[in-house]
């Protein structure tokens, strides 16, 4: 599962309780929703905001870039 440096652009649930995250690339591969992994749902969307209001840069581990493939580790990056 690849790592990739990312802006967080958007982040919040759906109605099926799935939290979802916006995603863009630093590089510019790719600008696409991605859903949390299950069980770190709440940590995740908590992590997600914080790089929002921060304006800081987040380490994404993704299952693959393609549209609505999960994330399974996010971090705030200094």
């Amino acid at each position: 599962m690849p790592w990739f440096t990312c802006t967080v652009t958007k982040a919040g649930p759906a109605e099926n309780g799935v939290i979802y995250i916006a995603l863009r690339a630093t590089d510019g591969s790719f600008n696409n929703w991605f859903q949390a992994v299950p069980n770190m749902e709440k940590e995740m969307l908590a992590t997600a905001l914080a790089a929002i209001s921060g304006g800081k840069v987040v380490d994404a581990n993704l299952t693959d870039s393609a549209a609505y493939s999960t994330v399974n580790r996010l971090y705030v990056s200094a």
